[in-house]
């Protein structure tokens, strides 16, 4: 009693909680040992968390109720505890309030029947007993309760036994004649829900392990006996798995122990459908390229009906339903057999017979002609030792492992080896050389050399011309006609070239002008072409030179294709120094055409002179 009397006091002495305080519905709690007890606060705080500790640290939650468990209760067994309610927020402490424990020993006892489980068809008599632990009367009233929610509780509370039919939780509560304590004691009741289930039927195919097993053994109850039939014929083993060897049906029934008792069974169909079988052979395991090779399915499926599929890089059409194919590309071809969604396969490679290969290398394109170009095979390291050559094409038929080639063509080579021939082809393009020859050095009793560049007509204008000086490097003309007028040793080069094909030649002479001429000659020389947009100097004007003209009675017209004037000039001394630019009178840039000259003087010996000609200017 002197405990109690400590606690009120500490009640009464409590002042006044002010706003903002943490208010508990219960300052104190006596709860009896075993039963529950729920503690609550209010408070006019904003707050964000709550701990509830005790003196010793123990964390009892953090939640705005706090139930006193009977594990809780029994920490302060015959002692005062002192838990407190904290609440924080932005964890800082707010406010907090200590709630005084000291849980009672109860003077009675309480206890049904253990768990239990049951057949799915029994019920289930439970049973409450209640003892005083002090030799006083015991309660005698009882609640009951379940999970339920079809249980109806007795109608008097002096009921101890009862009779229930579902499964679920029950338990039987008692109250003391003080109401000071509440006690309860629970059970749960199972019920064996047809533990067997081996699936749905299946369809299998030979090669696989059909196993079957109780599927929810797991809701047996230790001890549970079981036995297997095969259409009907009791099966050696007496454990819950087994493997299906055969197409039948398969029965599995399992009997739980004393006291249950529980007979429950399944069954399940399996049927296991043969596989066609496959084996691939051919009458050859290489080809050559374009060669046919047959491939079949050698082995027996007599009285099967199935359907055929084959795969691969090349197949005939149809390749479905047939187990015979002709193929003519290397490769892995696959044939599958099945009949009711079972299937086997066989897969067979051919490779190719060629092991070495040809290359002639790139076109060689048009050129110049040197003489010939020798052609081989650039991978005859791969060749078989006993290769045979065949050369085909214009520079002939030959059966060395290289030729010459001399003529420009497609030139074809195949070389056979192991029984296979290898080909490639080769375009070799040769465009001939420009021939001509100067002649013999000159040394010319005049003060000029003149080489009118005839050549018998055998250039035409897809030819360029240029005539050079080696002892000096300098370039004398880019036509077809050479004109010096000074005195020396000249060392003259003549490159011809043909601007289509790109092939040149060139010969060279030395011409050799005297200081002093011995005879006096009527020569005049007019270029037939201009170039003003050309690096070389010299061709970028029009000179015309005469050793012996007079600038006298001198006139130099050109006409268009139209016949009007676009120059002119009466001045030989401006036109042997500077020439003509390619502009017209306007000073205009004359553009690229084909134009007409006239042109009359005198030498000066006095004797008179008139010529015409064409000039083409080339941009």
């Amino acid at each position: 009693m002197l405990i109690y009397r400590f606690i009120i006091a500490l009640i009464l002495l409590c002042p006044l909680l002010s706003k903002g305080q943490v208010i508990l519905n219960k300052p104190s709690s006596s709860a009896c040992l075993g039963s529950f007890d729920t503690i609550s606060f209010q408070t006019s705080l904003i707050y964000d968390s709550v701990a509830w500790v005790d003196d010793n640290n123990n964390y009892f939650g953090g939640e705005d109720t706090l139930i006193l468990t009977p594990s809780i209760l029994q920490m302060y067994d015959g002692n005062l505890g002192t838990i407190t309610v904290t609440i924080y927020l932005q964890n800082l402490a707010l406010a907090n309030q200590p709630l005084y424990v000291f849980p009672t020993k109860p003077d009675f006892t309480i206890n049904v029947n253990n768990d239990t489980s049951t057949c799915i068809n029994d019920s289930l008599e439970i049973n409450v007993e209640i003892q005083s632990t002090t030799g006083g009367t015991p309660p005698a009233t009882v609640k009951w309760y379940s999970t339920d929610p079809t249980f109806v509780p007795p109608f008097l509370g002096t009921t101890k036994t009862i009779k229930v039919f579902n499964p679920g939780k029950y338990w039987a509560e008692a109250q003391n004649a003080s109401q000071t304590c509440t006690l309860a004691d629970t059970l749960t009741f199972r019920k064996i829900k047809q533990p067997i289930d081996l699936g749905p039927d299946r369809i299998v195919c030979e090669d696989q392990n059909v196993f079957l097993w109780h599927q929810t053994n797991n809701n047996d109850v230790t001890g549970t006996r079981y036995q297997w039939r095969l259409n009907g014929t009791l099966q050696s083993t007496t454990q819950p798995e087994l493997f299906a060897l055969q197409t039948g049906t398969y029965r599995l029934t399992s009997l739980s122990p004393s006291p249950q008792n529980c007979t429950f069974s399944d069954e399940i169909r399996i049927t296991i459908n043969p596989i066609p079988t496959v084996g691939l052979s051919s009458n050859k395991l290489s080809i050559c390229p374009g060669e046919d090779v047959v491939i079949q399915n050698t082995a027996s499926n007599s009285g099967l009906t199935y359907q055929s599929q084959w795969s691969g890089p090349s197949l005939p059409s149809p390749s479905s339903g047939i187990e015979v194919i002709n193929v003519n590309t290397p490769g892995k071809y696959k044939l599958v057999l099945s009949t009711n969604d079972c299937s086997a396969s066989d897969s067979i490679e051919i490779i190719a017979n060629s092991v070495f290969s040809v290359d002639l290398g790139n076109d060689i394109p048009d050129t110049c002609f040197n003489g010939s170009f020798t052609l081989f095979n650039r991978q005859a390291q791969t060749e078989p030792a006993n290769a045979f050559y065949l050369w085909t094409g214009p520079s002939g038929n030959f059966t060395t492992s290289t030729i010459k080639a001399t003529k420009k063509g497609m030139h074809r080579l195949t070389v056979t080896g192991n029984g296979c021939p290898v080909k490639d082809s080769i375009y070799v393009g040769i465009n001939p050389i420009p021939t001509f020859d100067l002649g013999q050095d000159v040394t010319t009793d005049e003060s000029f050399y003149v080489f009118d560049g005839s050549f018998n007509g055998r250039f035409n204008n897809s030819f360029t011309f240029l005539w050079e000086n080696t002892i000096m490097d300098t370039i004398f003309s880019t036509t077809k006609k050479l004109f010096l007028d000074e005195p020396g040793t000249y060392d003259v080069l003549l490159q011809i070239t043909n601007d289509i094909t790109g092939c040149s030649s060139q010969d060279q002479f030395v011409i050799t002008i005297p200081e002093e001429p011995i005879i006096a000659s009527h020569v005049l020389y007019i270029p037939d072409a201009l170039a003003p947009n050309s690096e070389v100097e010299d061709n970028t004007v029009l000179k015309i030179q005469g050793p012996d003209v007079a600038n006298e009675n001198f006139e130099f017209t050109l006409f268009n294709r139209w016949g009007q004037v676009i120059f002119e000039s009466s001045d030989y001394a401006f036109m042997k120094a500077q020439g003509w630019d390619g502009r017209d009178n306007s000073g205009e840039e004359a553009p690229l055409s084909t134009y007409t000259y006239t042109t009359k003087g005198q030498f000066i010996d006095g004797e008179a002179f008139q010529a015409s000609g064409t000039i083409t200017v080339i941009r």
